[in-house]
């Protein structure tokens, strides 16, 4: 499960960096890496992913920035919704790994 986290913080870190965020997808980036290192039912495993999810929603958080594509290959619009899609699949994925 943990790799498909990661996959989603791919997304989002690339998705990120497509608006000139590179701080921000530096740190999705991070937290990939350090969750692919360890175990995936440890304590380890557990703060990163509560780091993760309090990252994804709430006031100043991934949903909350406000995203504006530098290329002409992504809309605003296909940004926002793209940035939700991502917001909501990470959500759940880290919902079910705390359910298990």
């Amino acid at each position: 499960m943990n790799n498909t986290i990661c996959e989603l913080l791919v997304r989002a870190s690339k998705l990120l960096r497509e608006c000139g965020l590179d701080e921000k997808a530096d740190w999705f980036d991070e937290r990939c890496s350090v969750l692919r290192q360890v175990p995936f039912d440890s304590k380890d495993s557990a703060v990163i992913l509560d780091e993760i999810d309090n990252a994804i929603a709430g006031m100043g958080s991934f949903v909350d920035m406000p995203l504006s594509p530098k290329s002409d290959q992504l809309t605003v619009q296909q940004a926002r919704d793209e940035q939700w899609e991502l917001a909501e699949a990470i959500g759940t994925a880290i919902e079910k790994i705390k359910t298990q």
